[in-house]
């Protein structure tokens, strides 16, 4: 016999998020989700796909194993991908992780026992599904629990912002090479430098602010 444990409660933001989505020109838009909204009108709301949240989840996983393990060895690649990353199916010539095996390997890797991982040429499945992180706008309030319809004060056109950044080019200084004759006939290096003004790129992301709410 088993038993399902649900979690659920919200998530305040404390630096502004971004989670990519489509590309405007130079500008990353947030992800986000078909929904009909109370009304019957349907629009495009930002959401936080539940997957994002469960490889969060799971980096944070493997740091505290390694805590509690005190392991001061380096692990194989494949094995620290596996723990934090989830790993990656590759062909094996070995057994087959199944049966008996993969039930110890569970047993004595919390980690992989709570989020899977793919190992021994097949996908190993965690017991942890873990849901959208949707934030607390007007448009989703008639979707979230009773008790928070409240905190859904703002539309997310209220809250959306863009956020734009630039970078410099650092290459803009390029060594130039060549040889040319001296007056007594033998050659010589040249080497110039030259600046070619560079370039700057100015692009930006659209990100929910600090202070947002989200329910998960």
């Amino acid at each position: 016999m088993t038993a399902t444990i649900r979690w659920s409660g919200t998530v305040t933001a404390v630096s502004s998020i971004a989670h990519g989505g489509q590309q405007l020109g130079t500008t990353t838009l947030l992800r986000r989700e078909k929904m009909l909204l109370a009304d019957g009108r349907i629009d495009y709301v930002p959401v936080i796909s539940g997957n994002t949240f469960r490889g969060w989840l799971r980096r944070v996983g493997e740091d505290l194993l390694r805590e509690q393990l005190r392991y001061d060895g380096q692990l194989s690649l494949t094995a620290a991908h596996a723990l934090r990353g989830g790993g990656a199916l590759a062909k094996t010539s070995g057994q087959a992780l199944a049966g008996q095996r993969l039930a110890t390997l569970r047993s004595l890797v919390p980690q992989i026992g709570v989020f899977g991982c793919a190992a021994g040429g097949s996908v190993v499945n965690g017991c942890l599904q873990v849901g959208k992180v949707v934030p607390l706008v007007t448009e989703v309030a008639h979707t979230v629990p009773v008790h928070l319809r409240n905190r859904c004060t703002h539309s997310h056109f209220d809250l959306l912002q863009v956020e734009t950044f630039a970078r410099q080019d650092d290459t803009d200084t390029h060594a130039f090479a060549g040889r040319h004759q001296t007056p007594d006939g033998t050659t010589a290096d040249d080497s110039l430098l030259v600046d070619d003004g560079g370039r700057q790129m100015f692009y930006g992301v659209e990100t929910l602010p600090a202070g947002t709410e989200f329910h998960t």
